[in-house]
């Protein structure tokens, strides 16, 4: 196997998009972490006791009026490689947690969330009337001040859409999976993205040299054959039932023929299993066939599900492709990032802990074809 030694390097601090010298030197730990459904979030952990300026007695770095306000832009940048920062997070300060330990010093924690903030914190019971899914986000962006970069797929227009004592962000969410896009935001700029759309960023790992732990399970446990939803057309005074089977997941296994999702080891295995959608209510076949898509590949793309530690790198986002190696025959390959937590401390430097999925693997050697 490959080998490589690890590299500690300091992340940077910025506030209100500037470089603050002495938060970068303070700095103890950071933790940022992101999601497939947005919200990203950082702590940051920083010394909060010692000289204020030089020459003077010890005292709190930290004190009221700081740089560490409520609200502040606050922003990391981690390392890309050994000489290249890039930023990991953009955010305002929303929790202050200070630690005083035993023997003296102490610690100032940052708490810090993106802009979907905004819309965790508002909550509402309205209705939305003759409006596509685009239109839906496309206004609550604009609610809250934030430039919609929307690519989703083109739907029905819905008599009625209730969100009942919701978040925005909740709302938005459920949306978003019922259309099968995911949801992030950089800077001022709301985007709601197809995966295969997303994906366009290829990175490298070899396991024994910059990926240092991984473990993975190909599982059939929650996997299925088909997923049916129905519902009722009041227009056309007919039942619903649209349905999601293994031909919307098949342009996202590799091309390499001799790979196959869950549905085809499922099938083989075990047989036929449908599952039935019943907690949703589309009023069109339209509706209900996007539904029904967005779910069963839901379920098709955690068909094999991992997790692993990699030397720190700054461009393992959520969104991007990991090449994996060094992991056998069955398992090498590419994977979509769905979780990553970029952290930093004194003990392990910078290091990456990330969640991948995809919706296959090559057919094993006892498989029929």
């Amino acid at each position: 196997m490959q080998k490589s030694t690890a590299y500690i390097s300091r992340p940077t601090v910025l506030i209100n998009g500037q470089t603050d010298n002495k938060l970068s030197n303070t700095i103890q730990s950071v933790l940022v972490e992101e999601t497939t459904e947005g919200l990203f979030r950082c702590e940051a952990l920083f010394n909060n006791y010692g000289l204020v300026t030089q020459g003077m007695s010890e005292d709190y770095l930290y004190a009221a009026n700081s740089a560490l306000d409520f609200g502040t832009d606050f922003a990391i940048s981690m390392p890309v490689n050994d000489t290249t920062f890039g930023q990991v997070f953009r955010g305002k300060i929303s929790g202050l947690e200070a630690e005083y330990p035993f023997g003296g010093g102490a610690l100032i924690t940052v708490l810090a969330e993106d802009q979907l903030q905004n819309l965790r914190m508002t909550r509402r019971t309205r209705t939305f009337e003759d409006l596509s899914d685009e239109d839906v986000l496309r206004q609550i962006a604009e609610e809250h001040s934030l430039t919609p970069m929307l690519d989703v797929p083109q739907g029905p227009t819905h008599k009625i859409l209730a969100q009942v004592n919701q978040s925005d962000l909740a709302f938005i969410r459920e949306l978003a999976r019922n259309i099968g896009v995911e949801l992030w935001v950089a800077e001022t700029t709301l985007f709601a993205q197809s995966r295969a759309n997303r994906a366009k960023i290829h990175i490298d790992l070899a396991y024994g040299a910059n990926l240092y732990s991984f473990s993975v399970r190909a599982d059939l446990a929650h996997q299925c054959t088909e997923v049916h939803v129905t519902g009722w057309d009041a227009s056309a005074k007919d039942a619903i039932d649209e349905q999601g089977d293994q031909n919307a997941i098949q342009n996202e296994l590799a091309s390499d023929t001799t790979q196959r999702g869950g549905s085809f080891f499922l099938q083989q295995a075990f047989g036929e299993r449908k599952e039935y959608v019943v907690h949703t209510a589309p009023l069109t076949s339209e509706e209900a066939q996007s539904i029904a898509i967005a779910r069963y590949r839901e379920r098709a793309r955690r068909f094999v599900t991992g997790t692993g530690v990699a030397r720190g790198d700054g461009r393992i986002r959520v969104g991007c492709n990991l090449r994996l190696g060094g992991l056998g025959n069955l398992f090498d390959g590419t994977y979509y990032v769905t979780h990553v937590r970029h952290s930093y401390d004194s003990v392990h430097g910078y290091r990456t802990t990330f969640d991948v999925e995809r919706a296959g693997i090559r057919r094993l050697s006892n498989s029929i074809s």
